[in-house]
């Protein structure tokens, strides 16, 4: 199933709605926290397309992950610093890193608390952590567990795991206009039991374009404005 599932993010990330205005919202964070970063690492780098994405400016990137599928469509990519790893014991030297991206990763892994950690080793003084993570256990369904996810966070909850290793820059719920939609989605997938790896089946080009147009919108309101529920989660956080 796993590789099924890299099979699917990698043909779909680059016209997915909720991949395109995902990578945009990371950039926008990197612009506003990390401007002058040079060095980058993805922790579950997935099939590596925001990493292509990132690879301009002088900036040297990094990806590791635990999937040599996923390893693989990033060196399609044309990739080079990409490896496989544990993100609880990762192969880098400490304060190696500016910025390091924990984009939908913390709930694959069981200790978060030591990802966390060792995020918080590879960074460099002042360095940079961005964190995704997808929220409300209300909001759990069969893809879920397919995709082998330990937990869905609430912010309070990710704000207490960081706040003693980190200093918050910025946190808030996201994905915000589209919860409703996706809360009564969820509620009829469980009654069904009925699987949507990523969204796929719901979506084709007329439905995938109007979700993009909804969750765009978003970006412009995230730039002067929390969220106080969402889909998803993000915190900025300073070593």
């Amino acid at each position: 199933m796993k590789e099924k599932i890299y099979n699917m993010v990698y043909e779909v990330e680059g016209s997915h709605w909720w991949y395109r205005v995902r990578r945009q919202l990371v950039k926008d964070l990197i612009s506003k926290y990390a401007n002058k970063t040079t060095t980058i690492l993805d922790i579950g780098c997935g099939p590596g397309l925001l990493l292509s994405e990132l690879q301009n400016n002088g900036r040297e990137i990094f990806g590791v992950d635990l999937s040599p599928i996923a390893l693989e469509f990033c060196k399609k990519r044309g990739l080079k610093n990409v490896s496989l790893a544990d993100a609880g014991a990762l192969p880098f030297s400490d304060n190696t890193f500016d910025v390091v991206l924990l984009l939908d990763m913390l709930e694959h892994v069981q200790d978060d608390s030591g990802v966390l950690r060792e995020a918080r080793r590879v960074l460099k003084s002042e360095g940079i952590v961005i964190i995704f993570v997808p929220c409300f256990n209300f909001l759990w369904t069969k893809n879920d567990e397919i995709s082998h996810h330990y937990r869905r966070y609430t912010l309070p909850e990710l704000t207490n795991k960081i706040s003693s290793n980190f200093t918050i820059l910025r946190k808030t719920y996201f994905n915000f206009f589209l919860f409703p939609l996706i809360f009564l989605l969820t509620v009829v997938m469980n009654l069904l039991r009925v699987k949507l790896i990523a969204g796929k089946k719901l979506n084709n080009k007329i439905t995938d374009s109007i979700w993009h147009v909804i969750f765009k919108q978003e970006l412009s309101f995230l730039k002067f404005l929390s969220f106080p529920f969402g889909v998803s989660a993000f915190i900025v956080a300073k070593k």
